[in-house]
């Protein structure tokens, strides 16, 4: 990335998108299965490869959300407070 050659990548340069990308993902997912169970998608019944999918997105969020909250914990450093990391 232009500017970050050689250095660390700031933590909120990383946290900030994936915990916005956790959460729009998941709440996409949990739509998409309300819509599918409420028969908004009857006509596609043939075409599982392109609904199964979607099915899984809210997994997926939940994922990437424990996988930033990871990330931050690891990287965040020392607290000031309780000065454990």
């Amino acid at each position: 990335m232009v500017g970050l050659r050689g250095r660390r990548v700031p933590l909120g340069l990383a946290v900030v998108p994936a915990t916005l990308v956790s959460v729009l993902v998941t709440i996409a997912g949990a739509m998409y299965i309300r819509l599918h169970f409420q028969g908004a998608f009857d006509n596609q019944k043939d075409d599982w490869g392109a609904t199964a999918p979607e099915m899984i997105w809210p997994v997926w969020g939940v994922a990437l959300a424990a996988a930033t909250l990871a990330y931050y914990f690891r990287r965040r450093g020392v607290c000031k407070r309780c000065t454990r990391g």
